[in-house]
């Protein structure tokens, strides 16, 4: 089986090498035929068309001689007839004679040679008999004489006659010879034609249907392949990974199909190898293309890295829950250790009011108020704090979440007093996400509306736009503002605007908002005038 493998402008070669043979081929078959009809042609138009005109003109001179020698003998007193017999003897017939003698040196068949040779000697005898006539009836006073006249007349029916019958047989047997030639020569001009035109048709036909397999076999083996590898290459260029559907072929195109398959086939095992490791799959096999694959090299390389890194963030991870573990004992231990002398103080504090009952003291008793207010906000804060380091690991599950009812629910469990009136604007979705989330900051939110609200008239406007893969919610009062210099402040761990012995705040509810809000990948952020109220927008992933 024929296993050799042709370059492109190999096979390129070859194509034109037979087109170009055909051709010449073609070419040259043309032009030998052509030269053959060349000179059929010529052998028609110089031989055989004149043969046949001057042996009619000859055959005309011999009718015309006879004719005028009758006149001579019969027509004494015709002298343009006599002078048209002298001017055939002495001008005609020798211009035709020379003109036939020269045509006849064109043939090639000896039989009419011989012919016309007898021809033209008997052509010469009968005007030798002609002469004898005319010098037998010379003068006028000759055609008085009976026996001048019989005498020419005799030789008019006897020699004359006898050459002009011989003469105008040989004629007519070279003219038929002649005209068979002629009818052959043509019969044999069309033949060579017509095969001429039959071998040219074949050898253009064969040409257009070479060219029409060249065509299809280039597009079939060559273009189309070609066309297919560079839409191929394009799309890896992008970074995808096409499916190779070509042939296999014994070509230098099967060679570039094969490598460029090769290569896709490496590069979606490259691909997948890499996918692997950023699944954390660091035990997939792999091998480089080759030594010099610095791609799959240096993936190697990175899932080395990428294993001791995980290795490490494993053992840090183990660590922070172990840490994390500790700091939760440690917060719970301490909040517990903290509220039992809390608990402590604030029954002391009710056994001395219990006793001032009695003896009443204006000043002791405000320090028991100071001092009861005290040990509330402290028991407050030390529920915060619990509640704040619950913040990373506590979770809920998802459910779906009618906003807007959520907010309706949370202004009926707040009980909001009576001069407070509340706006909803906007379309307030269905979430599917953790309702008591949520809730904390809507809550967190409105409830600061209310306490921080000093008009006759509150007013607390709820929004709801869409932003992309989120929703923005806000949350707006017409309560006393906020000075831009504590903007990001209030969002700080146990910050608060007010004197702490004025406010039971323990100033990290914004900072629980803030991180159940970022825990779900949105931000907060306030925009506030003092005296002009505040606006806290948040944003909430859709799903």
């Amino acid at each position: 089986m024929f296993r050799k493998r042709f370059s492109i402008d190999s096979e390129i070669y070859i194509i034109f090498i037979i087109v170009v043979n055909i051709t010449v081929f073609n070419a040259l078959f043309g032009f030998i035929n052509m030269h053959k009809n060349h000179e059929l042609s010529k052998k028609v138009l110089s031989d055989n068309i004149p043969s046949v005109q001057s042996l009619e003109k000859l055959n005309l001179l011999v009718t015309r001689s006879r004719m005028l020698t009758t006149n001579w003998i019969y027509m004494q007193s015709n002298q343009a007839d006599k002078d048209a017999l002298r001017e055939h003897q002495d001008v005609e017939y020798p211009a035709a004679k020379g003109e036939m003698l020269a045509i006849m040196t064109l043939w090639n068949d000896t039989l009419n040679v011989r012919r016309m040779n007898d021809a033209l000697s008997e052509f010469d005898w009968m005007i030798e008999a002609e002469k004898q006539i005319m010098n037998t009836l010379a003068v006028f006073d000759d055609y008085l004489d009976p026996m001048k006249k019989f005498s020419a007349s005799e030789i008019l029916e006897t020699d004359v006659q006898n050459h002009y019958e011989t003469i105008s047989r040989a004629l007519k047997l070279v003219v038929d010879d002649k005209r068979q030639q002629a009818r052959q020569l043509d019969a044999e001009l069309k033949s060579s034609y017509t095969n001429m035109m039959f071998t040219l048709s074949t050898m253009a036909l064969i040409i257009i249907i070479t060219v029409l397999f060249v065509m299809y076999y280039m597009t079939r083996n060559m273009i189309r392949p070609i066309h297919k590898l560079r839409n191929y290459i394009k799309q890896m260029s992008l970074g995808v990974i096409p499916k190779i559907e070509l042939h296999s072929r014994k070509n230098a195109v099967g060679q570039m199909a094969d490598a460029v398959k090769v290569l896709a086939e490496g590069m979606s095992e490259t691909a997948r190898f890499a996918s692997e490791i950023g699944k954390g799959n660091f035990d997939s096999e792999f091998e480089p293309l080759s030594e010099k694959d610095e791609l799959g090299n240096a993936l190697i390389h990175m899932r080395e890295n990428l294993r001791k890194a995980s290795d490490e963030k494993e053992r840090h991870i183990s660590d922070v829950e172990k840490i994390n573990k500790q700091l939760d004992e440690f917060v719970y231990i301490v909040s517990h250790d903290l509220k039992a002398p809390l608990r402590g103080i604030s029954t002391l504090t009710t056994f001395i009011e219990e006793e001032l009952a009695s003896q009443p003291n204006e000043k002791i008793k405000e320090f028991l108020d100071l001092l009861k207010g005290r040990t509330i906000r402290m028991q407050n804060l030390i529920t915060a704090i619990l509640d704040y380091s619950k913040l990373s690991t506590s979770t809920s599950p998802k459910e779906d979440v009618n906003v807007s009812e959520l907010i309706d629910n949370i202004i009926d469990m707040i009980a909001p007093p009576k001069n407070f009136r509340f706006e909803k604007q906007g379309v307030f979705p269905m979430l599917h996400t953790e309702k008591i989330k949520l809730q904390q900051v809507l809550q967190n939110l409105i409830s600061n509306g209310i306490k921080y609200n000093d008009k006759a008239e509150g007013i607390i406007k709820i929004t709801s736009e869409e932003n992309g893969s989120f929703y923005k919610f806000s949350v707006s009062d017409n309560g006393k503002g906020i000075k831009k210099e504590y903007h990001e402040k209030i969002f700080g761990v146990f910050q608060t605007l007010e004197s702490k012995d004025k406010t039971d705040s323990t100033g990290i509810g914004l900072t629980i908002v803030k991180k159940l809000i970022e825990q779900q990948g949105g931000s907060i952020a306030v925009e506030s005038e003092p005296g002009s109220g505040s606006t806290f927008s948040f944003t909430w992933l859709k799903n």
